[in-house]
């Protein structure tokens, strides 16, 4: 309904839940990068920029995620819809290439603090964004089961 207001009572509670949801994935995915590595990451270290920049892009991605899901209330990001909206596709492709910039390019990456990753990282990074996927299009498929409840 167009008179609703964007962020309401229910809304809220699924932006703060996904959102803590991101920050608890970065989080974890920085601790567990440093177990990986013996448990102590000390700042200024290579290790530590590739652990904050693992953290970053685990932000980053679930972003990504959030908002490709985030176009619909109820309807699932696997639908036939998925590329219609070439505008966001666009954008968050250019994000992407800019974003892999920051973290490769040495001038960028110096100055940002950021290091390159390895694959099994970047394992971790799309793993983190794929959990907070399903974890939305769970909250989508409850909304959908709830509503043909009521109907």
């Amino acid at each position: 309904c167009q008179e609703e207001h964007i962020i309401n009572k229910k809304s809220g509670i699924e932006v703060i839940y996904l959102g803590l949801l991101i920050g608890g994935l970065a989080f974890a995915n920085f601790g567990l990068f440093m177990s990986r590595h013996g448990g102590v990451v000390n700042e200024g270290t290579m290790l530590y920029a590739r652990g904050t920049t693992i953290t970053y892009l685990t932000i980053v991605f679930c972003q990504f995620a959030n908002i490709m899901s985030r176009r619909y209330e109820f309807e699932t990001i696997f639908s036939k819809s998925f590329f219609t909206n070439k505008k966001i596709l666009i954008s968050i492709v250019l994000s992407l290439g800019l974003v892999l910039l920051a973290i490769n390019l040495p001038l960028i990456q110096n100055f940002l603090g950021f290091s390159s990753i390895s694959i099994l990282d970047w394992v971790y990074v799309l793993g983190a964004s794929l959990f907070l996927l399903v974890n939305h299009e769970i909250i989508k498929a409850y909304k959908r089961a709830k509503q043909k409840h009521i109907k």
